[in-house]
């Protein structure tokens, strides 16, 4: 993530291909807060790993998808 210039690189779209796409402030402070306050305490470089061991990356995007989804419709 590029917090200055609010840009995220998300790595293995959907295409099979990598890109830069906007950080919005909103999305900018909703990710800080996780970091802060809510990401477990792991050895991981990955911003959102698996709770259950062996730790790591998930495996696809559809987690992080129902969680954001979960989010949204939540509010």
């Amino acid at each position: 993530m590029d917090w200055r210039a609010g840009e995220v690189f998300v790595r293995r779209t959907k295409g099979k291909r990598d890109r830069m796409a906007p950080l919005f402030e909103e999305t900018a402070a909703a990710l800080a807060d996780y970091i802060l306050r809510a990401r477990p305490k792991v050895d991981s470089p990955y911003l959102f790993p698996v709770l259950h061991s062996p730790v790591g990356p998930f495996k696809c995007a559809s987690p992080v998808s129902r969680m954001c989804w979960a989010s949204c419709t939540t509010r």
